[in-house]
């Protein structure tokens, strides 16, 4: 059973979704779906994503911020119900969804409690949206899983050869330790 099949079992007892646009010109003059105007699938994905929130996020949302701890098991549930790979294919246990039910998901979220959903959004969309995008199917299909459950966290990195995104100078860089790829950033102290 797929790992994210409970929302995938919510969509596809919707009806099936017409075709938005057969031409380019079609699409250009037609109402896409929006926040405003969501389609049962949004729609569907929003009373999940908001019961989520009122049941299980905002009950332990001032505990782990006053305690500054991420709620991994939260996480992980979140990774149940098919939100940590919500724009991914079905076949690398996403749920196929697109930009604006990711959206959703980062509004829902966001009311609760923010330090949350900014975790939510470092790894669905930094990471896991990411690799579905610009990965090879073999990535794709070693790492898309076990991050659409939750059993695997990831984020993003970036540098550049002596400079990148540390702030007052430092550097950055990664190195194979035990066959798992460390990420370590140093931040020089002025002299």
């Amino acid at each position: 059973m797929a790992r994210s099949s409970r929302l995938l079992h919510r969509l596809s007892s919707l009806p099936p979704r017409p075709r938005l646009f057969s031409t380019a010109a079609e699409a250009s003059s037609a109402s896409t779906p929006s926040l405003f105007s969501p389609t049962p699938e949004h729609a569907a994905l929003r009373s999940l994503v908001s019961s989520f929130v009122q049941q299980e996020v905002e009950p332990q949302a001032l505990q782990y911020n006053r305690e500054e701890t991420f709620n991994l098991p939260l996480f992980r549930r979140a990774g149940e119900l098919g939100l940590l790979g919500v724009t991914v294919d079905p076949e690398y246990g996403g749920a196929g969804m697109d930009a604006l039910g990711a959206t959703i998901v980062h509004e829902e979220l966001s009311y609760s409690d923010p330090a949350f959903c900014l975790s939510y959004l470092a790894h669905s969309q930094l990471f896991v949206n990411n690799l579905a995008r610009n990965g090879n199917a073999e990535q794709r299909a070693a790492w898309l899983p076990a991050a659409c459950s939750g059993e695997a966290i990831g984020g993003m990195g970036m540098s550049e050869p002596d400079a990148g995104t540390v702030r007052g100078g430092g550097i950055e860089g990664a190195r194979r330790e035990w066959g798992i790829a460390r990420m370590f950033s140093l931040r020089l102290s002025p002299s």
